[in-house]
């Protein structure tokens, strides 16, 4: 074994190796890199899930031979990763793409402001539980297959989060300029093609109007499930 490649949720000090902080599993400053290494002995290299997913997907997936794409994962949460010129783009300060963090309705109490917290898989069952009283929140395929089933509750909720999901990523577009979203995460993937069109319907919409813009792609995760383990595997080989 040459290296080993880590994708882990939260924010990732790439240079370093840490996990500065991933609320879901209550970790904040853990040097998982190097606490690997002392005991594998080799390379390690960690990078946030879902930019491992994204360069996955991107190099081997429904964006192979793509130089540039913005992928969009809309699972617990909604997560982001930037491709420029075939390798992760993370920014100066190494938080580039996070597009869950987008402010949508800054008027609205706190946990209903940002776009994760309106469109995420989490959001959107939040949602369906509380309009139909129901115990507990369904899961991705129970809302897929509601949704299918012409549920209207269903239907207007999952149309709703997609719509606002669209208008962030025409945001991002008009200022990073990138022909190619890739579109996965457990949410996207039950809920296949009507859901991805909803996407790109609303993102054609409001993206900077024009000729290049207008051909801009929005496309499935082939890989699914594979695409972080696959990118993880590229990352270290990459390193």
């Amino acid at each position: 074994v040459g290296g080993v490649g880590i994708g882990a949720p939260g924010s990732i000090d790439f240079d370093r190796g840490v996990v500065l902080e991933a609320p879901n599993i209550e970790w904040r400053d853990v040097p998982l890199a190097p606490m690997l290494k002392e005991h594998l002995g080799v390379p390690i290299t960690i990078d946030n899930d879902v930019n491992c997913a994204v360069l996955g997907e991107n190099t081997l997936g429904s964006g192979r031979n793509a130089p540039d794409a913005l992928g969009v994962w809309v699972g617990t949460g909604v997560g982001g990763g930037i491709i420029l010129n075939h390798r992760i783009y993370r920014g100066p300060l190494g938080t580039a793409g996070e597009i869950g963090r987008t402010v949508l309705f800054p008027d609205n109490p706190i946990g209903k402001r940002l776009m994760e917290e309106n469109c995420s898989r989490a959001a959107v069952a939040a949602e369906i539980a509380r309009v139909n009283d129901l115990r507990e929140p369904p899961s991705s395929a129970d809302i897929a297959r509601a949704y299918e089933a012409n549920d209207e509750v269903v239907r207007d909720i999952v149309d709703r989060a997609a719509e606002l999901l669209g208008i962030c990523i025409a945001n991002t577009l008009s200022v990073m300029s990138i022909p190619l979203v890739l579109l996965g995460g457990g949410l996207a993937e039950a809920l296949g093609e009507p859901y991805r069109a909803r996407v790109e319907r609303a993102l054609r919409a409001d993206v900077f109007p024009g000729e290049p813009m207008s051909h801009v792609e929005v496309r499935l995760t082939q890989l699914r499930e594979n695409a972080g383990l696959l990118g993880a595997a590229m990352l270290a080989r990459q390193s």
